[in-house]
């Protein structure tokens, strides 16, 4: 999608029950799935957050982090007031 879909809080642990082999043929490289509370849904550009870096990803932008990448508490919170 090429955007900030928004945050979210994990509200479960991971469940091997909850919707199994949703992702198809990856769901064998994943982990359980787990259930999360929106706290924000929006659709923002990655580029207009280059400005955001991660200390723990070599000073790359948020944008170039895997999903589930560690960040520092102060650059989630910069995220998340950016995203709001």
């Amino acid at each position: 999608s090429r955007t900030f879909s928004g945050y979210a809080k994990m509200v479960r642990e991971p469940d091997d029950t909850l919707l199994p082999g949703i992702w198809g043929e990856l769901s064998s490289r994943l982990s359980a799935n787990f259930r999360v509370h929106w706290l924000k849904q929006c659709s923002t550009s990655l580029g207009k957050a280059d400005h955001i870096k991660n200390p723990l990803n070599d000073d790359l932008p948020v944008r170039r982090c895997r999903d589930g990448q560690e960040l520092p508490s102060s650059v989630g919170e910069w995220l998340w007031r950016f995203l709001w």
